[in-house]
């Protein structure tokens, strides 16, 4: 499966957005212990989310708390393994969206960390990993069908924002 996943990141991607677009500003957060996502999975995914936008990769936890505010206010997108981290969206913008990556162990859809977005004004889309089987797992690897499944929901989410103009970019 690995393999797989580094093969069709290698491959020639049909182009996500338009060129004239201004860019999407994703925050993928890794963790470093603990449900972290393989190095393939992540190299893969890490792909794909590039050609959507600017992309910022950091390990968890933040090296400090101003820089770890100051990422998750830019960010219009958050991509990371559901978790404490979660609880963080508190710091994003309204209208953007935190993307939680979560286990098939649980069953609660959503529970505390979608009304914690609600009050903040943040939307929270959960695509479940069918690799990670236990809460406690220390890795997992993602399904071409998962990669392929976040990368049509956050097509939707730039397409949608852009026509509401509801999120604000940044021009370079």
């Amino acid at each position: 499966a690995e393999a797989g996943l580094a093969a069709t990141a290698s491959q020639a991607a049909p182009r996500l957005r338009q060129p004239l677009e201004p860019a999407m500003h994703i925050l993928f957060a890794l963790r470093e212990k603990g449900r972290e996502m393989t190095a393939a999975s992540a190299s893969a995914l890490e792909s794909y989310l590039r050609r959507m936008g600017d992309v910022t990769r950091v390990r968890l936890p933040f090296p400090d708390f101003s820089s770890h505010v100051r990422a998750m206010a830019r960010a219009d997108v958050v991509v990371a393994t559901h978790g404490g981290f979660e609880a963080n969206l508190m710091w994003m913008r309204r209208g953007t969206c935190f993307v939680e990556l979560r286990g098939a162990y649980s069953h609660e859809a959503y529970g505390w960390f979608s009304r914690h977005a609600n009050h903040f004004g943040v939307q929270l889309h959960s695509v479940t990993i069918s690799n990670l089987t236990l809460h406690w797992q220390p890795s997992y690897v993602l399904s071409d069908s998962e990669i392929h499944g976040l990368l049509q929901f956050l097509q939707g989410q730039l397409h949608r924002e852009y026509a509401t103009h509801s999120i604000h970019y940044e021009t370079h």
